[in-house]
Formats: C-alpha cells, structure tokens, sequence
C-alpha cells in the first residue's frame, strides 16, 4: 500500500501539470478566437499562456525567490570562542519556530555546538521550507516539502569549516540543549561562517 501511494505521488504531479498544459491551452484558444490576424492572434496566445501555465506554483515561485533571500542571511555560522582549538563539539538543536511574511510555510532552528562542559562554542540557524497548495494537495500532507526547490537551507560545508578552526563534529546522540545559550556575543573579527548552502535548481 505504501509502495503504490509513493508511485501514486511520483505520478500525479506530472499528472496534473499535463492536464493544467492542457486546459492552459483550450482556455487561450477559447480566449484568443476573436483575434483576426494570425500573427496577433499567435503572439496573444504565448502571452496568455506564460501568464496561465505558472498559476499551480505561483505560491512557490515566490516562496522560492523569499527562501533564497532568507538564506543567504540566515544561515551563517556564528564563531562564540574562537580560541577553542582540538577538541568535539556535538550539534544540538532547539525548538524550530515558524517564520512570517513569507508565502510558504518555513521554519528556522537555533542550533548551538557544544563542547564536553557544554559550552556553546558556534552556532547557526537550520531553515526548513514546506511546499505549496499543490504538494500538500498531492501528498496529502501539511508538511509536504516543495516540488521545485530543495527544503532545507545550512551553512554548507560545516564540517570542513570547523576542522580548519581545530574543531571536530562529533554524534548529536543524547545530547541536550545547555542551559544560558553562548557565553557572549559574536565578534566581527572571529571571520565569516561558510556560505550558506543555496537550494539548487530542480531538473
């Protein structure tokens, strides 16, 4: 059941993206009758169309444009006590909370890298995006994530990053949150974090 639901999924976006092609094109041909000349009546028609056939992902077509912006602020790493040298620091994420204003459902998660004292020595934020009407439509889900973009936005490369700073990424396992958040601000003169990792386009 849940093999046959999965390909139902693959399918039906396709499935409907053909059937909107297709409405697109008898809605304009309908539209445009009254258009005498050929040469016109044409240059209607790819106009009417361009503006028809992106209506389904209209919500994430914009949403994406806001998630890559929101990106490229957010997700840089914040360096608490560059002195740290040769030791593991162990990822610990916080509550995830929504961001507003934009046009598709996303949230943003804190998370600290710790050490074995649980000392927040970095930190960064984890960008989440779900998908529009159409990909909860298709899969039935709130959470379902985009059709047209990757849903996940983090500083790429963390790993390297903080081995050339003599830190190691250890298991998240067990660990939780340490009480009181990094022991001070950011200094501007610890470097940039990575840069973030920008969602890829879809084929």
């Amino acid at each position: 059941m849940r093999l046959g639901w999965r390909a139902m999924s693959l399918v039906l976006p396709s499935a409907i993206l053909f059937g909107w092609l297709f409405l697109s094109a008898w809605t304009v041909a309908r539209l445009t009758w009254w258009v005498d000349d050929r040469a016109w009546r044409l240059v209607t028609q790819l106009m009417a169309c361009a503006a028809l056939l992106p209506l389904p992902l209209a919500d994430e077509l914009v949403g994406r444009v806001q998630f890559d912006h929101l990106c490229g602020k957010e997700s840089l790493v914040d360096l608490h006590v560059p002195e740290a040298r040769q030791q593991s620091v162990w990822p610990v994420g916080l509550r995830a909370e929504p961001v507003s204003g934009l046009a598709l459902p996303v949230t943003r998660q804190p998370w600290w890298l710790v050490d074995e004292s649980r000392l927040v020595l970095a930190s960064y934020h984890r960008l989440e995006a779900s998908g529009g009407w159409l990909a909860r439509w298709v899969s039935g889900r709130l959470d379902a994530p985009p059709l047209t973009f990757p849903p996940r936005c983090e500083p790429a490369h963390l790993e390297a990053w903080l081995q050339a700073r003599g830190l190691h990424l250890a298991p998240s396992d067990g660990i939780s949150p340490p009480a009181g958040g990094p022991p001070h601000p950011w200094l501007p003169s610890n470097g940039p974090g990575p840069a973030p990792s920008a969602p890829a386009s879809s084929a």
